[in-house]
């Protein structure tokens, strides 16, 4: 009697564990399908504000950009003196300037630049002041441009900002006169975004990158990145993230650090293998649970440079 109550005791012991089992792995994999439906979700949605913003870029340049007054300029420059370009540089400025103060406005693009044959830049709207570098090994964008003299879209840092870039040849009376760019950084995106799909957006940059790239003096905009000590945020990223964050109702800024930090463990390693990924994370004293997702950004080399953030609400 014993040996059979020994049994059934086994019997039940494992059917109870065997079901437990079966539970706890089909509850995993509703979290992972859950988890990678967000990533995609979120891919998809980042792809969509992209897209939109370069069609925006595209119709800048056909409709204005592109004609006559902006090419003949560009043209006289190319082939003029020192204070011939300085002439040309005000005059293009002052002629775009309209146009570029409402871009600025509407927070569709921040960054309109031109560059000569070879890669020098000869006007940065952001910064007049700054001009007659050469771009090539920083502007590997730039380079393209200049060797193939075909468009070219897609992320890349620069020596004053990173951006969504869309660049331009330009041709006057079928000649080769230089390039034109305009490009969005992430807050044009994030604009965009918070718009439509109201959650807290970030970017963090690869450090390393960062640090090759941006001229010295500017360094001081960026921060460390309290979720991955391999990543960077510009300090103005933050000064909007925190904002922004009272009238999203999701979370507050300081839980929100203290959310980074509880991440950077969880995140780091994929983080520097460059994968797209969702995880949840508990929000300190709070009793919620939020979902993350880091999406990488490849720049116009293919390596992963950046990596986009969002906190669904």
């Amino acid at each position: 009697m014993k040996k059979k109550f020994l049994y059934y005791a086994l019997l039940v012991i494992i059917f109870t564990a065997t079901a437990l089992c079966f539970l706890f792995f089909q509850k995993a994999e509703r979290e992972k399908l859950y988890l990678e439906e967000a990533t995609t979700q979120q891919r998809y949605q980042l792809t969509a504000l992209v897209y939109s913003l370069n069609t925006v870029a595209d119709a800048l340049f056909t409709n204005i950009l592109n004609k006559e007054e902006v090419l003949s300029i560009v043209a006289k420059a190319g082939k003029g003196s020192v204070k011939e370009q300085q002439r040309q540089r005000e005059r293009l400025y002052y002629t775009l300037l309209p146009l570029y103060r409402n871009l600025r406005e509407q927070n569709s693009a921040s960054l309109l630049h031109f560059h000569l044959p070879g890669g020098f830049s000869f006007l940065r709207f952001h910064r007049p002041a700054l001009f007659g570098d050469n771009l090539e090994g920083v502007r590997h964008s730039i380079t393209i441009v200049n060797e193939t003299h075909q468009g070219l879209k897609g992320f890349e840092e620069g020596r004053v900002f990173y951006g969504f870039r869309n660049i331009y040849p330009l041709f006057y009376q079928g000649e080769f006169v230089g390039s034109t760019e305009i490009s969005f950084p992430f807050l044009a995106i994030r604009n965009m975004a918070t718009s439509i799909f109201p959650a807290v957006y970030t970017f963090m940059l690869e450090k390393t990158i960062v640090s090759q790239a941006v001229q010295p003096n500017v360094k001081s905009m960026y921060k460390k990145c309290m979720i991955s000590s391999h990543h960077l945020k510009l300090k103005e990223v933050v000064t909007q993230t925190k904002k922004d964050l009272p009238g999203l109702g999701l979370v507050s800024f300081a839980a929100l650090q203290k959310l980074n930090l509880q991440l950077r463990e969880k995140v780091e390693e994929k983080l520097l293998l460059g994968h797209e990924f969702s995880v949840t994370a508990k929000v300190p004293k709070e009793g919620k649970t939020l979902l993350v997702t880091f999406l990488p950004v490849k720049n116009v080399k293919g390596v992963t440079a950046a990596y986009f953030v969002s906190l669904p609400g």
